[in-house]
């Protein structure tokens, strides 16, 4: 399938001048049949890029036209994107096969000045020399019908909904949630040789007999320090 590089950068270029956003009019809906949107939330929607040199190649971007990809989000608001990039990587990954997720931002203020992100899957047994940018920019367009571009974003969808946020002990997953810590005055259980050790290291001897804990500047034992109680 061949691509009017020429032809689309006239256009875009064009659109910048006009004051117009090709991913404003998918927002909107009003976009042509052969952008096929992926997914969308109240924060962001996801389509097929265009050209589409990938299998599974999609784009991510805000709701809002914003222009920086850095200064025009507060650090919640960065967050709550890539927190959906992530589980979109990984839902793209697990409908593809890929051996190596590419995540990175491209865009103009001379052109597509929409903040977005590309999330191109690159396939097993591509050679060295033709992965990372040149698999991005110097390939040919993947072959495949538009019906079969609308299955891959469906199923896209499918496993970004099973997927679900995931996260790390005690790190906010993209629902704002965290898993809970333990609190400060529970108890918990530990080995004798550990108790042991941090009897040892609470206990701190010195040359005036007392063998605990001190405040600063004074004579008696510090009440924030003491040894677990067995």
């Amino acid at each position: 399938m061949s691509f009017d590089e020429a032809a689309y950068t006239a256009r875009i270029h064009g659109d910048n001048e006009a004051g117009r956003c090709f991913i404003c009019r998918i927002v909107a809906g009003q976009h042509p049949p052969e952008d096929i949107v992926v997914l969308r939330d109240e924060v962001c929607v996801a389509f097929l890029a265009l050209p589409y040199r990938l299998h599974g190649y999609t784009l991510i971007a805000p709701l809002e036209h914003r222009r920086d990809v850095v200064a025009d989000f507060t650090p919640g608001q960065y967050l709550g994107l890539q927190s959906r990039i992530h589980r979109l990587g990984r839902a793209i990954s697990a409908v593809v096969p890929t051996e190596r997720l590419y995540v990175f931002s491209f865009g103009s203020h001379q052109g597509v000045d929409h903040v977005h992100w590309h999330l191109a899957p690159l396939p097993p047994g591509v050679p060295f020399d033709q992965q990372q940018f040149a698999a991005v920019d110097g390939t040919p367009q993947v072959d495949v019908s538009h019906e079969q571009k609308t299955d891959l974003a469906r199923r896209i969808a499918e496993s970004y909904t099973t997927t679900g946020p995931r996260s790390r002990r005690g790190e906010p997953s993209d629902t704002g949630t965290a898993r809970p810590r333990p609190a400060q005055n529970q108890v918990v259980e530990i080995g004798a040789s550990r108790v042991s050790r941090m009897r040892r290291w609470l206990r701190p001897r010195d040359t005036s007999g007392h063998d605990g804990p001190r405040e600063q500047g004074g004579g008696r034992p510090c009440s924030r320090m003491r040894s677990p109680r067995s």
